[in-house]
This record gives C-alpha cells, structure tokens and sequence, in this order.
C-alpha cells in the first residue's frame, strides 16, 4: 500500500498544491581568450594595465537539450575589454578598446523534470569578468584570458501534495 493509499486509509485528505518553485540551479565559470589587433604602426612592448568595464547581460533563457535532464540556462552578452600598453620599444602609449561578445548554457546540477511549465530563468553574476593573464603575442597581438561565472536558476510550476487535517472543535 502506498503512501497516499495509507493516509486515505487513515481518515485524512490529500491536495495538490500548483506553485511556483525553483525546480534547478547550477553554477558555472568561464574562461575566453580575446586577441586584440593593434593599429599597424604599434607593435606592442609590454602590457601596462587591463580593465574590464560595461557588463551587460540580455535575458537569460532555457537552454532545451534533447534529454530533459541536460537542460540549461543560456547566458549572454556583452563586456568592454580596454588593455593600457607600451609600443615600439616604450616610445608611446595607447590603449586598446574592444567589445567583446560571450553566449554559453549554464548546466543544471539540481534539476527537477517534473515540474509542469517553465515559467522563469534567472541569472546571477557570480564573478565579474576578471583578467586572468594579458600578454604580447609574437604576431604583434595582445591576448588577455578572462574569467567571470554565473549561478542560474529556473523556476516552474509544480505541484506539491499536502495532508489535510480536520479542523479541531
């Protein structure tokens, strides 16, 4: 006899419950190398400072996959990636400008497929886009590894069951 069987048996009442709840969430960090194309005339000498600037996000959104269980959230949007450097020999100066552009999915560790409609993603920077390591490659070309990281959520609809007690006189 199952559960809902034995409390039936036992006088009392069952309900469903339809909410909203978080049914997954997962966190992840990312690392992009980005290669900055210096102006001809500059061949760089040495990285002076980098600076990361202007995050912004776009709406995250569930990531469908073709088994229920891969199911992510995808992430995306946009940095300012600015690099302060020396060139021809520390005869001058200039910074680097570029707006870099980033898409991933996010996987959900904790995911409950039972829920009957999706109703929100959520994301949430848990790291801000961070240089890692810059340096001056040999084809006269600034690479900068940069990291940042976020923890998804995914709300639905679900049901919960509840024991009805009968009120006391």
């Amino acid at each position: 006899m199952g559960e809902d069987q034995e409390v039936l048996a036992q006088g009392q009442q069952l309900r469903e419950i339809i909410t909203k709840a978080v049914c997954g969430s997962g966190k992840k960090y990312f690392q992009y190398a980005n290669y900055l194309k210096l102006p001809e005339n500059h061949i760089p000498t040495q990285i002076l400072g980098t600076s990361i600037t202007q995050l912004k996000m776009r709406e995250p959104a569930v990531a469908p996959a073709a088994r229920q269980e891969d199911t992510g959230i995808r992430v995306s949007g946009t940095y300012e990636l600015n690099v302060w450097y020396s060139y021809n020999n520390s005869r001058g100066t200039d910074i680097a400008r570029e707006v870099i552009g980033f898409e991933e999915t996010v996987p959900l560790s904790e995911y409950d497929s039972s829920s009957i409609s999706l109703v929100e993603a959520r994301a949430l920077v848990i790291k801000a886009p961070q240089c890692v390591e810059a340096a001056v490659e040999r084809d006269n070309r600034i690479k900068v590894l940069v990291e940042l990281g976020f923890f998804v959520e995914i709300v639905g609809e679900t049901k919960v069951r509840v024991r009805v007690y009968p009120a006391e006189p």
